[in-house]
């Protein structure tokens, strides 16, 4: 891992998102990741030098309270920005 990369893993869990190690295949590099993922500097410095040609990934969901929206325009039969809009009509604007 390069210093930038441990330094914008070190930010975004002194705010609180968990993390876990990452393999250059983007694959979790510990076994019961969901868990495992941490927002602890020391663990993510151990990991650090565990696994130093990976990367971290940040946790989604209540854990890290990190929401994850595709929207996907690939389909043809689906307009996803419409649908997106459909979204935002409903329910309202999401905090960012």
């Amino acid at each position: 891992m390069t210093q930038s990369q441990i330094a914008i893993a070190e930010n975004l869990a002194g705010r609180g998102v968990c993390l876990l190690p990452q393999g250059r295949n983007k694959k979790p590099t510990i076994r019961d990741w969901p868990n495992q993922a941490t927002d602890d500097l020391l663990k993510i410095s151990v990991w650090s030098l565990k696994f130093p040609g990976g990367n971290f990934a940040a946790l989604t969901g209540k854990k890290s309270g990190i929401l994850v929206l595709d929207v996907d325009v690939k389909n043809p039969d689906i307009d996803g920005a419409a649908s997106f809009k459909r979204l935002i009509d409903d329910h309202g604007e999401i905090d960012t």
